[in-house]
């Protein structure tokens, strides 16, 4: 008589870890990050102010996202955490710099380190400051 008990219980256990595995496997990933400058080139007075359009593209929202920006002089943003309900989510990060005689190139990218890890590729900017 104790057999039946513990019967259903395994069977409830196998039931409970299959609906996980299966919810597991249905939550969306990242499948594309980009990054466009604006502007992407500049040339006039300092300081110049470059903002970084990104678009996180994501399958099967909803889907929660951890994400940060990252500079080429070592600048590394916030992580970010947000939920996106639709297929993509637009975020942008600005950024001042040079001055009078300087002729730079910059660039950032935007790193998405949850649900998988995907990073843009670096997108650079020529700053020639007057």
């Amino acid at each position: 008589m104790t057999r039946r008990p513990v019967m259903v219980g395994l069977a409830l256990v196998a039931w409970l870890a299959l609906g996980t595995t299966r919810r597991l496997a249905a939550q969306g990933t990242v499948s594309k990050v980009v990054v466009a400058p604006d502007p992407s080139a500049f040339s006039g007075l300092c300081p110049a102010e470059v903002t970084f359009h990104g678009v996180i593209v994501v399958s099967e929202p909803p889907v929660t996202v951890e994400y940060r920006w990252e500079r080429s002089d070592g600048v590394v943003g916030p992580r970010q955490k947000v939920r996106i309900a639709g297929s993509r989510l637009d975020v942008t990060d600005s950024w001042k710099l040079g001055e009078s005689g300087n002729r730079l190139r910059v660039w950032e990218t935007l790193h998405v380190f949850m649900p998988n890890a995907v990073t843009s590729r670096p997108v650079p900017v020529l700053i020639e400051c007057a």
